[in-house]
């Protein structure tokens, strides 16, 4: 009977990397982003623009634009400067009523507006249904009798 020769074990290099972990490998496309972006929200925001006006002319979609803010701080800084902007000139044109008669300016309609595109414009939209004393309401259905 003959022995099988034993396999030697790989013995790992102890403290040294392997060369392929070294690389850094990037996953993805590589970002759009430009610090040049910055300055062009400021601007956008003096303008008025939305959300989604300012992603669309910075030649990126609006999840990017989200994602920007949240990893990149001075895009998010910027983007909140931005907004606030946009909703001091939207506030103005509102007070003023756009420079347009009162017959002529939809005084709701842009209220709907700052209330879609600002959440401090919101109404509250939270309905509370309660019973006397203020006990929550039990609701029964009952089929009705067929008989």
């Amino acid at each position: 009977m003959s022995a099988k020769p034993k396999k030697r074990a790989r013995k790992a290099k102890a403290g040294k990397p392997s060369k392929r972990s070294q690389e850094k490998r990037r996953v993805g496309r590589p970002t759009s982003y430009d610090p040049a972006m910055l300055a062009r929200l400021i601007a956008m925001g003096k303008d008025g623009l939305t959300v989604i006006e300012m992603a669309v002319e910075l030649g990126i979609a609006k999840s990017t634009l989200y994602k920007y803010v949240e990893d990149i701080d001075e895009f998010s800084d910027a983007f909140t400067r931005a907004r606030e902007i946009a909703e001091a000139h939207h506030a103005r044109n509102y007070r003023t009523q756009c420079g347009l008669p009162q017959s002529v300016f939809n005084a709701s309609g842009y209220a709907k507006f700052m209330g879609t595109c600002f959440k401090d414009w919101r109404e509250p939209s939270k309905i509370e249904l309660s019973g006397a004393d203020g006990v929550p309401l039990v609701i029964a259905w009952q089929a009705p009798n067929q008989g």
